[in-house]
């Protein structure tokens, strides 16, 4: 119920970040941003849970899905920041897919064992 909950959280959080990134208007950008921190405090407090519930299985794996929900929150709010003074960088955008990549694999890799 816990794996359930938190992949529907991060499903949630990755067409939210979509949603907010490519909006114009800078009030649409600022609800859209609410709605994303509301969503990763989720998703902090639930992989949390989860990565405490199997860490005595695989504690580098559980310390890593911690480790980037966080850089994932940090380059949300980057990215926001920079869509809000309309230029958005590419690496940015880059490096904040890649890290909702790595925290997708590794939350299955902690499924998995």
């Amino acid at each position: 119920m816990l794996v359930f909950l938190v992949f529907t959280i991060m499903f949630i959080y990755i067409l939210s970040i979509l949603m907010g990134l490519t909006r114009i208007s800078v009030k649409r950008i600022i609800n859209w941003l609410i709605i994303n921190r509301i969503l990763y405090i989720l998703l902090f407090m639930f992989d949390g849970i989860l990565s405490i519930r199997v860490f005595h299985n695989n504690n580098i794996e559980s310390f890593i899905t911690v480790i980037l929900v966080i850089i994932s929150s940090i380059m949300v709010e980057i990215n926001y920041s920079n869509k809000q003074r309309s230029h958005l960088m590419t690496i940015n955008m880059i490096l904040l897919i890649l890290s909702i990549l790595l925290l997708l694999t590794f939350n299955l890799i902690i499924v998995k064992k």
